[in-house]
């Protein structure tokens, strides 16, 4: 047995991804150490705690494997580079102030490349990353540090895509992608996943197993815009209803028209996209369809009166007046629009959208259901604001949104109003 098989797993980066995936491992029974900057998030999980503040309900609980000793965290990074650590799975951030990111990326493995003392090195990333980053981050990295690519290292690339917080489409029920660089890291990262997902799938190498999740994400993109172009393109129809009907085809899913794209990763796909030479055009032209289609929309609010009750829906909207780019929302009897009581102020780029499955079902009531107005706040997660003493439960908090529906009239595009699936 050498210590890919059975040494401590080290984990860059406590996030999400990162927790997730060190206490689905050490679950299974592997040991596993995580390395993050946040002295307050290490010591919660090493007293066997949740890490998060913002994320109260997760479907799983690790403190078990804290207390059986199988998990835990550190802030000292030279803990990680001892040669009993030959295996690292990079769960960092790649995205930052609303840009994609690799700084994070690079940092890491400008640690390993400087310091680690496991040969080989066997490199996992599971952040959401540009293909080229392989080539002009950890390759380069790595070989100006006078790694041999194949017999000092192997990298492979596995990224994440499941919905953390619902148990029904968790890690271990999305099937798992992965693509290597060699042999070497393949059967690692196959004999790693299987122990926590039902299905592992392998792409044809490491670049192609980045792309898909770049390619997921910009199909996600380009249907929300294409449903919000709809909504302009057809005035006089009712396109959120026309949509939510065709999405009962096996084929279809189901997106809803609003002033923005939403979620984290969704909105940067044609960025990740746009780091390959010959797609460039392509995402430049789209940027551009992208702002001045939400323009569009905002418009049309505006004409519409903003801040009249929004046509039946029991809320009405009113257009920032100290941020041209946020937009309040509020129970048309509170008394105001704005951000106080009652209400919420959220920026349209952060609007929730979220594929609502692509599995064949009856479409949702028009009436009755849960209405909410979610407002989300990089730190806090999401947050419901109930529609005038309806009962609201609350979804899955901090993921890329919720199912929203819209009225007859583009105003109304400022309300969402979610739909359980079925």
């Amino acid at each position: 047995m050498t210590t890919t098989d059975d040494g401590e797993l080290c984990i860059w980066g406590l996030g999400l991804i990162g927790y997730s995936l060190a206490g689905a491992l050490a679950r299974a029974g592997r040991p596993c150490v995580v390395i993050d900057v946040d002295p307050e998030r290490v010591a919660r999980l090493n007293r066997g705690e949740l890490p998060f503040h913002h994320l109260p309900h997760l479907p799983d609980d690790f403190g078990t494997e804290v207390l059986r000793g199988t998990l835990r965290a550190t802030t000292d990074v030279t803990d990680a580079l001892q040669s009993g650590h030959a295996v690292h799975i990079l769960c960092v951030p790649t995205e930052a102030n609303g840009v994609i990111d690799a700084s994070a990326l690079r940092d890491v493995v400008m640690r390993l490349a400087e310091g680690a003392l496991a040969r080989p090195l066997h490199l996992i990333i599971e952040s959401t990353i540009a293909p080229v980053w392989l080539d002009s981050v950890v390759h380069r990295v790595l070989g100006d540090a006078g790694w041999r690519r194949g017999l000092d290292y192997h990298v492979g690339v596995s990224p994440r895509r499941d919905w953390l917080t619902n148990r029904e489409r968790d890690m271990a029920s999305t099937p798992k992608v992965i693509g290597g660089e060699s042999p070497e890291i393949v059967a690692l990262m196959r004999r790693l996943y299987t122990a926590v997902c039902d299905e592992v799938f392998e792409a044809r190498d490491a670049r192609h197993a980045a792309m898909v999740k770049v390619v997921e994400n910009y199909f996600r993109y380009r249907d929300i815009l294409l449903a919000c172009e709809l909504s302009l393109a057809l005035p006089d129809f009712d396109v959120a209803d026309i949509l939510r009907l065709a999405s009962t085809k096996w084929n279809m899913d189901l997106y809803h028209p609003s002033f923005g794209i939403g979620g984290y990763c969704v909105p940067l796909a044609k960025d990740y996209l746009g780091t390959e030479p010959r797609a460039q055009g392509a995402v430049a032209d789209f940027e551009r369809v992208e702002k001045d289609l939400f323009s569009a929309l905002r418009q049309t609010v505006w004409a519409a009166r903003a801040g009249r009750p929004c046509c039946g829906t029991g809320h009405r909207i009113r257009l920032g007046h100290e941020d041209p780019h946020s937009v309040s929302v509020a129970p048309a009897d509170s008394g105001h629009a704005g951000a106080g009581r009652g209400g919420v102020r959220t920026r349209p780029a952060l609007l929730p959208i979220r594929n609502s499955g692509n599995h064949r079902r009856s479409p949702p009531a028009l009436s009755g259901g849960t209405a909410a107005v979610r407002h989300r706040d990089p730190h806090d997660g999401a947050h419901a604001l109930p529609d005038r003493g309806r009962r609201h439960t609350a979804d899955e908090p901090g993921r890329c949104g919720t199912d929203i529906r819209q009225q007859r009239h583009l105003a109304a595009t400022a309300v969402q109003r979610r739909h359980p699936l079925p």
